[in-house]
């Protein structure tokens, strides 16, 4: 029982690996940049009337966050 247990674990962490060595085409790559730009200039402006002036160290901790995990996404 234990052996079936470990062969399907194996074929399902070979999968994974497939996965995550596979890399993304170029074009994904680009799109996802151009939407990222857009969202972080967006920002501001749609939560500018809300927040005031608090809006900049907010607008500046998303941009950083999503700019991480876009490198961290890349590498």
């Amino acid at each position: 029982m234990l052996d079936d247990e470990l062969s399907e674990f194996l074929d399902v962490a070979g999968a994974c690996e497939r996965i995550r060595n596979t890399l993304l085409p170029p074009t994904f790559t680009w799109v996802t940049r151009v939407c990222l730009a857009i969202a972080l200039l967006l920002i501001p402006w749609f939560l500018g009337a809300e927040l005031g002036w608090g809006i900049a160290p907010l607008a500046g901790l998303a941009a950083f966050l999503m700019l991480v995990v876009e490198a961290v996404s890349n590498a």
